[in-house]
């Protein structure tokens, strides 16, 4: 075996090991009161084991949502991205609150979103909608910085692509 091939194998393995120790070490040095917030590597095997099936089904649910979110936050990234490139007024109208919400941090929206529509599936599609909403706004300047404001579907197929 070649010594690079040898190494790609060898540094994530030693990696990973340290990551252990260091994980068992850190552990052994909280206090009683306080190992509760970080299990053993065993523990958390044990509870692989003992509930795997409740684990992958959470786990399912989570990339469900994420990737209904994404979808959506990039179907709605796109035409609104579409209609402000293509409508001057609607851009003079609304691009401002855009940019209000591009600089607002994402975690103010994860609260109220749980307020409206309650933890689950729907809380988890809009939290992933709402990373993307900044989409817009890269989307509509990159049409101007591209093309100005003419031949706006090429450039769209151009951004995209």
């Amino acid at each position: 075996m070649p010594p690079r091939r040898f190494l790609t194998i060898l540094l994530p393995a030693f990696a990973g090991a340290l990551f252990v120790a260091i994980w068992i070490f850190v552990r052994a040095s909280l206090s009683d009161d306080f190992r509760f917030l970080l299990p053993a590597p065993t523990e958390v095997l044990a509870a692989f084991r003992d509930h795997g099936d409740e684990l992958w089904r959470a786990t399912l649910n989570t990339a469900a949502g994420a990737t209904l979110g994404f979808l959506a936050a990039v179907v709605v990234s796109f035409l609104l991205s579409l209609l402000l490139s293509l409508s001057p007024l609607v851009r003079v109208t609304f691009y401002p609150y855009l940019m209000l919400l591009q600089m607002t941090p994402i975690i103010v929206f994860a609260p109220i979103l749980v307020l409206w529509v309650g933890a689950g599936l729907q809380s988890s599609l809009g939290r992933r909608a709402g990373c993307e909403h900044n989409n817009a706004g890269r989307l509509t300047r990159a049409v101007r910085q591209d093309y100005g404001s003419t031949n706006h579907l090429v450039c769209f197929a151009r951004v995209n692509s």
